[in-house]
């Protein structure tokens, strides 16, 4: 798991006393924030010609967040992500989507050709 920390400095104003000079306090409170980030497939309908999957994407990092396909190698012949052709890594590890921020989003993946596969998405914080 990956974590960020995020430091709020919070000033904090003493009460001033008859005759006594502005008093200011400094406090630093500082807090854990893991990130917390899934894929998961929430529709899958098997097609003429392989799969169409509906997955939510939720990903809290500021910084963004890579989706990818993790499939047998040469087991896909085609691949959309929300309608947008995409080419197949012949790694077995195809980038799906980028995101540059946090976001909760639905999805939708086409694989043609994964009849005889094995495939899972993933979801990677950028940090």
């Amino acid at each position: 798991m990956t974590i960020r920390t995020i430091i709020l400095a919070i000033a904090c104003a003493m009460p001033m006393q008859a005759g006594a000079n502005d008093l200011t306090k400094r406090i630093t409170v500082t807090m854990t924030v893991p990130y917390a980030c899934s894929a998961e497939t929430v529709a899958m309908t098997r097609t003429e010609t392989g799969l169409s999957l509906i997955i939510n994407e939720e990903c809290n990092s500021g910084r963004g967040y890579d989706v990818f396909l993790q499939h047998t190698a040469g087991s896909i012949a085609e691949l959309r992500y929300d309608n947008r052709p995409l080419t197949p890594s012949p790694s077995g590890n195809t980038l799906l989507s980028r995101s540059n921020r946090a976001q909760d989003r639905q999805a939708r993946v086409d694989i043609v050709g994964a009849h005889d596969t094995q495939a899972f998405i993933t979801i990677m914080p950028r940090t």
